[in-house]
């Protein structure tokens, strides 16, 4: 019994859905990069019901500009950004964001952490209150908030691809889709993986420089 000292119970796994949260709260941190740069980012939190604390990031954008592509242009990380922040308020500060929308209030933030205040003033109110999240799946196999929730219609104009903050947050055909083909993945076949590594370690030179690692 030795072996099982110190064994504690592993993390939580959160599924892919709705679910009901508390709001905690807006804060700004700093990450670091595999390159060694800095980022900031603005942390949202939310309490979720049989979870425990869940943090939305959304990193600070370094451009503004649109990327074009085969469909059409995609939004600048500047407004993929912003249109996060937009959608919290529409439930967190409604009046803030009516107040956006007719061009009563402008917000000043001239840097990142000047805006980071701003969210913290306007959401504070919000603090402790109910309210909904939508997390999907994402490639990497954990379920997220969409990170990318803007798009550009034909016009020109931008629009929320998702309700993913708010209350009676219900699921598209897609988002039900999603989740389901996530669920019913077939697990990775362990045996056959290693015979693949196996196959790809012999392929190697042990004197190639030039491996990442």
């Amino acid at each position: 019994m030795s072996v099982t000292q110190g064994v504690k119970e592993g993390g939580k796994f959160l599924q892919a859905g709705i679910h009901n949260a508390i709001f905690k709260g807006i804060t700004k941190t700093e990450l670091n990069g595999k390159n060694g740069d800095t980022y900031n980012v603005l942390v949202m939190t939310f309490d979720i019901e049989g979870f425990g604390d869940f943090e939305h990031k959304l990193f600070e954008p370094t451009s503004n500009t649109r990327s074009e592509t085969m469909y059409g242009p995609t939004p600048s990380q500047l407004e993929q950004f912003m249109i996060a922040n937009r959608h919290l308020l529409d439930t967190a500060n409604p009046e803030i964001a009516k107040g956006i929308d007719d061009g009563s209030i402008e917000i000043d933030a001239p840097n990142f952490a000047s805006f980071v205040k701003k969210m913290q003033e306007y959401t504070n109110d919000f603090i402790g209150k109910s309210v909904q999240i939508k997390v999907l799946p994402t490639k990497s196999g954990f379920n997220q908030m969409p990170g990318f929730p803007a798009r550009i219609s034909k016009n020109g104009t931008l629009y929320l691809t998702t309700k993913f903050i708010g209350n009676d947050l219900t699921l598209t055909p897609n988002e039900k889709s999603a989740i389901e083909k996530a669920q019913n993945a077939k697990p990775t076949n362990m045996s056959e993986r290693q015979d693949l590594l196996d196959g790809m370690n012999s392929d190697l030179d042990p004197k190639d420089d030039d491996l990442p690692f």
